[in-house]
């Protein structure tokens, strides 16, 4: 598959947000204001598009960012050294064609000088079985759950060594 592959930036926001949207039972809101804080804060924001359309993204936090969100807070508890996959999301019709393993790669080569960790937390309830069978194929291990405060959902936290 021919894709390009780049920095987010500003001219993505309209599509990151729908494509957001799409997936936001599984991901968490995400409006203009809170993605530039996101891009801000992210030492790694990539976007992948398919003949000029935006089909998928990633963003990473550090440890120790201003980024107030429970999971995130719970790794930076837990661990010094991680990247934190805040959110990545790849359109249906482009799941299961190696995207989300290409992101995941990348985030290993642009770290591994800085870290060896890489984490994430995945929806369990409601259940999002592609996101977890490509976090388990991949080699994440779950270290911890945790229930919305606001809503139903819960969270597998997963950390994968590199």
């Amino acid at each position: 598959m021919n894709f390009s592959y780049r920095d987010i930036n500003n001219n993505d926001f309209k599509e990151i947000i729908a494509l957001n949207t799409k997936f936001e039972s599984y991901l968490s809101p995400l409006d203009d204001t809170e993605l530039i804080f996101l891009i801000k804060e992210s030492k790694f924001a990539k976007s992948i598009r398919v003949k000029k359309n935006l089909i998928g993204f990633l963003i990473t936090i550090p440890p120790n960012s201003l980024y107030n969100s429970i999971n995130y807070n719970w790794f930076n508890k837990k661990y010094n050294s991680f990247v934190y996959i805040d959110r990545i999301c790849i359109s249906d019709e482009f799941q299961r064609h190696g995207l989300g393993q290409f992101f995941y790669d990348e985030v290993k080569s642009n770290f591994k000088k800085m870290t060896k960790r890489m984490v994430c937390e995945v929806t369990i309830f409601p259940g999002n079985k592609i996101s977890e069978s490509f976090h388990m194929k991949y080699g994440f291990k779950e270290v911890g759950k945790l229930k919305s405060k606001s809503s139903l959902k819960v969270v597998s936290l997963k950390s994968y060594e590199f």
